[in-house]
């Protein structure tokens, strides 16, 4: 399936991401009323999103996960992570912003069952390439066009890879 947004960047993935967003707008966010608009992009965090006016938002992601071999429940958590991120609140100290509170990660059990595969399979096929600043945002390395022409395991192999535990605190 191929979309194209965002500068021309066609979408290599195997699904359309565009329907991928309303099945789940529809199963978890029916009281989202922001149009999503979805981008790969070559800069930034692995995934992002931003309200962009009061009736739209958008969601990016880095252009790596842009493969043919990118699992779609990958895609799929990704997605429902930044929904949350415009679904519920973060909270501000003069000195912190949190956007993953207790509450959020409870959220995302709830409706991500397959986040671990997920969190497993990014970090099994791009550890090397990935930054973790203290904020909890994960970004690329400079050098992330390395990565871009590897072979990548499968969900099945990055658990393996990965093991038993929470990823959210490698």
């Amino acid at each position: 399936m191929r979309e194209t947004v965002l500068g021309g960047i066609p979408h290599l993935t195997q699904f359309s991401i565009q329907a991928l967003i309303r099945h789940i707008r529809r199963k978890h966010f029916t009281g989202l009323n922001r149009r999503i608009h979805f981008y790969f992009v070559t800069n930034g965090p692995l995934a992002c999103s931003c309200p962009t006016s009061q009736r739209d938002a958008s969601i990016f992601v880095h252009q790596p996960l842009n493969e043919p071999t990118t699992p779609d429940l990958v895609i799929e958590y990704l997605i429902k992570h930044q929904l949350l991120h415009m679904q519920l609140p973060h909270w501000e100290t003069k000195w912190h912003l949190n956007e993953h509170s207790y509450s959020f990660w409870e959220a995302e059990k709830t409706i991500s069952p397959h986040r671990r595969d997920a969190q497993s399979w990014i970090v099994a096929n791009f550890f090397p390439w990935l930054v973790r600043p203290r904020l909890g945002m994960m970004r690329l390395k400079s050098n992330w066009k390395e990565v871009q022409n590897l072979s990548r395991m499968t969900i099945y192999e990055s658990r393996q890879f990965c093991g038993a535990g929470d990823l959210r605190t490698w």
